[in-house]
């Protein structure tokens, strides 16, 4: 086995928040100076209304403040077209996990989440993994 430990920066994006609405969550800007990977974990809990949709997003800033677009689909993983969509979770996926990878040249970056169809409460946790550090170990 190798040593992951060291070669890893966790940064909470969303905490278990408990989102009963119908708009988009965002976290705070992962600073990724340092770093040359990232890697976004969505842990879904319960997921209770009927036709509810939760779609994973990347979003980047050129500044860590004001929010400059969604991440190209060239710019994450899996490599090809659609991940957002790929990754999207519904109201059966009860205890599902899911990821983004993000592999572009923006220095800050954060995860988003896009609610529709969802009136009740529903666990939603997120966490950046950033890796590949230029001085490890990290912790």
């Amino acid at each position: 086995m190798q040593d992951l430990h060291n070669q890893i920066s966790p940064v909470a994006q969303f905490a278990a928040q408990v989102s009963d609405n119908t708009e988009q969550v965002a976290s705070g800007w992962v600073d990724l100076q340092g770093y040359d990977s990232c890697e976004f974990v969505f842990a879904f809990g319960t997921l209770a209304d009927a036709g509810a949709e939760f779609t994973p997003k990347i979003e980047y800033s050129v500044d860590g403040t004001n929010d400059s677009g969604d991440v190209a689909d060239a710019d994450l993983l899996p490599i090809g077209t659609g991940q957002e969509a790929a990754a999207q979770v519904i109201q059966s996926g009860d205890d599902s996990v899911v990821r983004l990878g993000y592999i572009g040249g923006e220095r800050w970056v954060r995860a988003a989440l896009v609610v529709t169809n969802n009136a009740s409460a529903a666990d939603v946790a997120c966490v950046a993994l950033r890796g590949h550090p230029a001085v490890a170990p990290t912790a």
